[in-house]
């Protein structure tokens, strides 16, 4: 048994006019003739009693008044979706930028704040270890004096 595929729009007689359509839904359905093309009305001349031309088979979209003009619209109109894919891609990496230069800005705080922490902890170590040397001394110097007497 046979599945149909084909958009409800791709068909003859469900083509609509042009001048109904929308800037998008005309790109859309522009976008969906480019990639997919429309379904013939028949696949096999001869069957079912036609015998007309093979290239009268389906009603083509006017999207200009010749066959190269209406290319160069399609080519401009694929131009603009990919500029607006463009620019929001930019967009985005700029905002994600954005936010890893202020999360390496907040990384940067914390790690000068825990370093001038290490710092000041290591200073005050080292001046608890001074005064110990210096009371060492002086027992020293005591136990000396006394050893001397």
């Amino acid at each position: 048994m046979a599945h149909n595929l084909f958009q409800p729009h791709t068909y003859e007689k469900n083509m609509p006019d042009e001048e109904q359509l929308n800037s998008l839904e005309k790109e859309a359905l522009y976008s969906q003739i480019k990639h997919f093309g429309q379904c013939p009305v028949q696949l096999f001349p001869g069957s079912q009693g036609y015998t007309g031309h093979p290239g009268k088979l389906v009603k083509l979209l006017k999207i200009g008044t010749n066959e190269q003009e209406g290319h160069m619209q399609l080519q401009q109109l694929e131009i603009e979706r990919l500029n607006a894919q463009i620019m929001d891609i930019t967009a985005q990496n700029e905002q994600t930028l954005q936010e890893r230069i202020e999360e390496y800005r907040n990384l940067e705080k914390f790690h000068r704040k825990k370093l001038n922490r290490t710092k000041e902890e290591g200073k005050f170590h080292f001046d608890k270890l001074k005064l110990k040397v210096q009371e060492l001394k002086q027992k020293q110097a005591a136990s000396k004096q006394q050893f001397e007497a």
